[in-house]
């Protein structure tokens, strides 16, 4: 081959990936419902981030028959994007030609149960197992995943907060110098009884101690102390909710593998209270970056002897690398790009 044409196929060739890296693409996200669990959150930020930096489209779809769906959630997305429900996935394909998309990214556990398009690109998160691979790609949420094993590509979930200063000491009557203990999450997914024991005991004993429970099962007696409040979808009363805390109080008997709301606590400097249980995905990810806890001696303990000003100085943020910029690279890499190929 001559210089000349070692030097046009060399600028074909860029030429070509200039092109599919610069290449618009609809993607539709789906998930099965549209609620308050990190399934969702995530699902919104991809969706919201594959605009806003990587410069695409995006639409939503999801069953509106799912147990979780919730009204504030879908709310959220249909004020923000184009969103589409069906009450079957035999649909879907008839909405992907008519949007004229190019993918659809799936969210979910990881084995295959039929929900493939046949008129675009598949790209499936695992989120709990990579058992069955299928669609152009498969991915997971995190390289500890089940039978992962170094076999797949892996895209975290996006942390990004809101930054404000706002807490809810003063509606909630908390003085300013009272340790306050939080968690939201799953509904249920408080379920520790030595950690509800314990809490519980620590409250009634010390009144000038705070537990602040959002979108939490009550598992104790009502004391002035123990705070419930309902579950909250907006990001900012979140960052509110957080600033009112000095930590973290985690209590899941089935682990994690990968936590959103640990990874909000994490981002905003706030220590996270927590044991080595169920699922590994947690310890994996928090490391020496959380105050570990393995029985009820041991968590009294913490909670009784924690000084607030000075675990505030120290860097407890293990998600440094959940940013929109960094996790949205990984996703395009892992994604979009190969389906261009494809």
């Amino acid at each position: 081959m001559s210089t000349v044409e070692e030097k046009r196929e060399s600028l074909n060739k860029y030429i070509k990936n200039i092109f599919i890296y610069y290449y618009m693409v609809k993607i539709a996200f789906w998930d099965n419902g549209l609620g308050e669990r990190g399934t969702s959150v995530a699902l919104y930020d991809y969706a919201h981030y594959n605009e806003v930096l990587l410069g695409n489209e995006s639409i939503i779809l999801y069953n509106n028959t799912h147990y979780s769906n919730k009204a504030d959630a879908i709310k959220k997305f249909t004020d923000r994007f184009n969103v589409i429900s069906v009450n079957n996935w035999s649909k879907v394909d008839t909405i992907l030609s008519q949007e004229k998309c190019d993918i659809i990214y799936i969210i979910k556990a990881g084995d295959y149960d039929g929900q493939l398009s046949k008129v675009c690109k598949n790209v499936v998160h695992c989120v709990f197992n990579c058992n069955s691979p299928h669609g152009q790609v498969y991915a997971s949420i995190a390289p500890w995943v089940n039978n992962n094993n170094g076999k797949y590509p892996y895209v975290p979930h996006i942390i990004n907060l809101p930054n404000h200063t706002e807490n809810f000491r003063k509606e909630l009557n908390i003085p300013d110098n009272s340790c306050v203990f939080g968690r939201y999450g799953g509904y249920k997914q408080f379920d520790i009884p030595f950690v509800q024991k314990t809490v519980y005991a620590i409250a009634k004993a010390n009144p000038h101690i705070y537990f602040l429970f959002m979108n939490t099962e009550l598992f104790c007696n009502s004391l002035p102390n123990i705070i419930h409040l309902p579950m909250i979808i907006d990001l900012n009363i979140k960052t509110k909710f957080i600033n009112t805390c000095d930590a973290m109080i985690w209590g899941r008997s089935d682990g994690e593998v990968y936590s959103l709301s640990q990874g909000e606590f994490s981002s905003k400097n706030k220590p996270i209270l927590c044991t080595n249980i169920g699922y590994k995905g947690h310890v994996y990810k928090l490391g020496d970056k959380a105050i570990w806890y393995t029985n009820e001696t041991d968590l009294s303990h913490i909670i009784l002897s924690f000084d607030k000003d000075k675990m505030c100085k120290k860097d407890w943020n293990a998600y440094t690398d959940s940013t929109p910029e960094k996790v949205m690279k990984i996703f395009n890499d892992v994604f979009i790009q190969p389906c261009l190929t494809l």
